[in-house]
């Protein structure tokens, strides 16, 4: 199904199913990340039938100059999370006969041409206003991309804390703090705790498991294992992968995370009760070792997933000083939802 939304400077096209080049032009844009790829859509729509929508902005001329992937979806799943973890939601979600009703979309528009940006960012501002559903996004925190006055939203300031991977490695190291990073990096080494990737679907398994254990421990919502084991089917070519620490060959912590276009950004983040009681300090060395991946691989920033910059609660200060010790730089950024 296609159709197509005529503003006065740009066009977009919406279609249902990507064409064969969407992943290719995700590629090509410097802010472009796995929550903009087909991978992405197809988990999203399997597990909680959100229905996908490729929008493409063309110029006047037919030059694609953007695109998003944006989403349908039938009601807030937040309002669900406290009573409800990801395995239950992710089938109750697509069988309940709620009316779609809501649009959001993460890290877009994707802009081609900076030169019509603006022209974009009304187009899509225009078109969100046709469309009369409720609508939530974020922008990319490096895009710089803010959308009209007019539109009618509500903004929320985001902060992160991004780390300049275009920097040596020397630098980066003497950037974090001395006593909470660098000397624990240091004491998980000497404690035999081993880092490697994840590499297979038993490895995803056990990052499942990890990541439910360290989830319901400090109660909070888990994904299925189905979800994690898909995720990790659909996206380990595709700018997706993720760290396992071992102590004694048991896994004992673990980070996954997305690196589409050299942008890295945390996911999945466990920690198990051995690492805690032992002492073992495996964050601090898997976070080391995806800096130096990042490296290797020629990635230019790696993303620490987002903190809570104002009048903080306790956890949520608690979070901030965790990811601010790695001596990144402290970037705020919009999201926009209808009022």
């Amino acid at each position: 199904m296609v159709r197509k939304f005529n503003d006065s400077k740009i066009s977009i096209i919406i279609n249902k199913t990507p064409d064969k080049n969407w992943n290719s032009f995700v590629s090509k844009s410097e802010f472009g990340t796995y929550f903009q790829t087909v991978e992405y859509a197809k988990a999203r729509k399997k597990f909680f039938g959100h229905i996908p929508m490729f929008l493409r902005f063309h110029s006047s001329s037919g030059k694609i100059i953007g695109q998003l992937l944006l989403f349908q979806t039938r009601f807030a799943l937040e309002r669900f999370k406290k009573y409800f973890g990801f395995s239950k939601i992710s089938s109750i979600y697509k069988n309940l006969a709620f009316p779609i009703n809501n649009l959001n979309w993460s890290y877009g528009p994707l802009i081609f041409d900076m030169n019509y940006k603006n022209d974009v960012m009304q187009s899509f501002a225009n078109f969100l206003k046709s469309e009369k559903y409720n609508f939530k996004g974020y922008s990319h925190p490096l895009d710089g991309l803010v959308f009209p006055s007019q539109l009618g939203y509500s903004t929320k300031n985001n902060s992160t804390f991004v780390i300049n991977l275009k920097d040596d490695l020397e630098t980066i190291f003497n950037n974090t703090n001395k006593n909470s990073v660098r000397k624990n990096i240091k004491r998980a080494e000497v404690r035999g705790v081993k880092i490697r990737l994840i590499e297979s679907k038993s490895d995803a398994l056990k990052h499942f498991n990890l990541l439910k254990e360290h989830r319901i421990r400090n109660n909070l919502i888990y994904p299925s294992k189905e979800i994690v084991l898909e995720n990790y089917r659909l996206g380990k070519n595709k700018g997706l992968t993720g760290f396992l620490a071992l102590f004694e060959e048991k896994p004992i912590a673990s980070i996954t995370f997305v690196y589409l276009n050299g942008y890295i950004l945390e996911e999945g983040i466990s920690r198990s009760v051995i690492d805690i009681r032992k002492k073992l300090y495996a964050q601090e060395l898997l976070r080391w070792n995806i800096i130096k991946w990042g490296k290797k691989n020629d990635c230019k920033f790696y993303d620490l997933a987002g903190v809570k910059a104002e009048n903080r609660t306790t956890k949520e200060n608690g979070i901030f000083r965790n990811k601010e010790k790695w001596g990144g730089k402290l970037i705020h950024y919009l999201s926009y939802s209808s009022k």
